[in-house]
């Protein structure tokens, strides 16, 4: 009895700690932003300035284009756009018009700027985003689509939201 004892003592411990850890860091990782970088993209800071655009606290720049008439998508929904987004010298880099069908996405999934742009415009809306780089591809960009440190603009129709 001791020895089972004493072997149970040892090998259990020794079975936990060699088991393997899938602990992955990656420091791209997304993260809520405490206080957003100040912002220095002069399209934005004049942008920013015209009454019918609200600047968030984030940075994020939203014009809303027609009220709508539903719901408020939230950050658990998956909603169902038409949208076209451009950079600021005016190339388009996606657009669900160009494909002739809109797009459905979980709003958690999108870039931050966007996702958070989405949950300010009601089913049946229209709004533009004018998202800072650093609330969407950043430092990194989307290679060979979107340069870094790019402002993206987008212009959204919410068609439908689904819980």
């Amino acid at each position: 009895m001791v020895r089972i004892s004493l072997l149970l003592i040892i090998l259990v411990p020794a079975l936990v700690l060699a088991a393997p850890i899938d602990f992955k860091f990656d420091p791209d990782a997304r993260r809520p932003i405490e206080k957003p970088p100040k912002i220095t993209d002069p399209f934005l800071i004049e942008n920013g300035k015209r009454d019918e655009v609200k600047v968030l606290a984030s940075g994020l720049q939203v014009e809303i284009l027609s009220d709508g008439y539903g719901r408020l998508p939230k950050y658990v929904d998956t909603v169902v756009i038409d949208y076209q987004g451009w950079l600021t010298n005016g190339l388009v880099f996606d657009s669900s018009y160009k494909r002739g069908r809109p797009g459905t996405f979980q709003v958690a999934g999108l870039v931050a700027g966007f996702s958070e742009g989405l949950q300010h415009i009601r089913m049946g809306g229209k709004a533009r985003l004018y998202i800072p780089s650093y609330l969407a591809y950043g430092k990194k960009g989307s290679p060979g689509l979107i340069p870094p440190d790019s402002t993206l603009v987008f212009e959204i129709e919410v068609l439908d939201v689904i819980e």
